[in-house]
């Protein structure tokens, strides 16, 4: 079977159902059977089979697709209650008699596919952003690890920070300090405000001068030794075709976890609902680097390396760094690493990208409730809990510029985008 009119795929299929009889009896002992099929496990691949390389003996990597939907958890038996509770009905060997939804979906409207109920990430601007960042790998030699002209640039921010440190021993001596407490008691309304103030600068104070102030003190650090390992693996490969990878594990944080998916109506007063639980995701790009740089040998090689190592090979990204709050729009957008491909590279010589692809492994369990809220008598039970795990490889990087994505923010990326203007309403 061709894909894309090019090359054979194959296709497998496997689907896992048991024959069941449910057993239903309500409260008067009346008992009936009926036929029911429990599906377990479903998988599903496609892998693209390509010819040998002739000069590597290798074969390289093609489009690759694999589904697994397995039920994690069904509950043997369910109960129902109605009229008030005086009677009531059971299901042994519960099973939906519908069978939905199914693994993958089907025409039926009430049966989405537990395999499309979440989308997928490669719909999304994270993906995209982390495309750019692949290719941003694909195509350095040396990456920087620190831009010493922005840790400069910022040094100044210390300059006043350590004035006011230097008046704290003065103070504590004068009792400056006590009598401005006193004075602050006093007036009792503004007490709140100087308290939040202080806490809301010393958290930006942490976030965006001491804790990056330290880190960059420890990469200056090893700025040499990182400098020299990378010159090493670029003597090492030279001449030579290598593999190389790019991943991000947790790429990606869901929007709906925890939340409902789908909700299916039986009648007015039952319904069913699908609620993400977890979600985990895996981005990875793959490609052969064939390189022959021809002065990664030279006197001066070692001094490229450093250079480019501090980052002083592309002043365009220092000069984005420098302007005020350009952090915020790299967190929602890949500003930065577009800007990224403006440094120059140290080395000249041969560095050519082949079979490239790139991957994203989602894992996510989606929850089965049935609700029955008829007759004064509520039901909220979970029935059954489902895994999909889905893995999707495609030829070459499917690269865009990336856009601006809101949805990504960390818990500390939120909180700091809120403390910058409370911190200038509250002077």
């Amino acid at each position: 079977m061709p894909y894309g009119n090019t090359r054979p795929v194959r296709i497998r299929e496997h689907f896992d159902a048991l024959p069941i009889t449910a057993y239903y009896s309500d409260s008067s002992g009346l008992q009936l059977q009926l036929p029911a099929t429990k599906w377990r496990h479903y998988g599903w691949m496609l892998d693209q089979i390509n010819p040998k390389d002739n000069h590597t003996g290798l074969r390289p990597p093609g489009v690759c697709q694999h589904l697994k939907v397995d039920k994690l958890y069904v509950v043997d038996q369910l109960r129902y209650y109605w009229n008030n509770g005086n009677s009531s009905w059971t299901i042994v060997n519960w099973q939906d008699l519908d069978g939905l939804p199914s693994p993958t979906g089907s025409l039926d409207p009430n049966d989405p596919g537990y395999s499309n109920l979440v989308g997928s990430i490669m719909g999304t601007e994270t993906y995209r952003n982390l495309c750019v960042s692949a290719f941003n790998k694909q195509i350095t030699q040396v990456p920087a690890k620190i831009s010493l002209l922005n840790f400069l640039f910022e040094l100044k921010d210390f300059k006043e920070l350590g004035k006011s440190l230097s008046k704290i021993p003065k103070a504590l001596k004068d009792d400056s300090l006590a009598r401005h407490v006193n004075l602050v008691t006093k007036h009792k309304k503004s007490l709140p405000k100087v308290v939040a103030k202080s806490g809301i600068d010393t958290f930006l104070s942490w976030n965006f001068q001491w804790a990056p102030f330290i880190g960059d003190l420890q990469t200056l650090s090893k700025v040499g030794e990182n400098a020299y390992k990378r010159l090493d693996y670029l003597r090492q490969t030279q001449g030579k075709s290598v593999t190389v990878h790019y991943s991000k594990d947790d790429c990606y944080t869901h929007p709906q976890v925890g939340q409902v998916l789908f909700t299916q109506h039986v009648n007015s007063v039952a319904y069913r609902t699908y609620v993400l639980r977890a979600y985990e995701c895996k981005f990875t790009s793959t490609w052969r680097l064939f390189q022959n740089l021809r002065d990664v040998n030279d006197a001066l090689s070692g001094l490229k390396a450093v250079y480019a190592t501090l980052g002083l090979n592309n002043p365009a990204k220092a000069v984005w760094n420098a302007i005020p709050f350009s952090f915020m729009l790299d967190w929602v957008g890949p500003f930065g690493s577009w800007l990224e491909r403006a440094a120059t590279q140290p080395f000249s010589g041969d560095w050519e990208i082949s079979q490239v692809t790139s991957s994203v492994h989602e894992v996510y369990i989606i929850d089965k409730y049935v609700h029955n809220h008829g007759d004064g008598n509520n039901l909220d039970q979970i029935v059954e809990s489902v895994q999909v795990d889905r893995y999707t490889r495609l030829d070459g990087l499917p690269f865009t510029l990336g856009a601006i994505d809101f949805s990504q923010l960390t818990d500390t990326q939120q909180k700091l985008a809120l403390a910058i203007p409370l911190s200038k309403v509250l002077k």
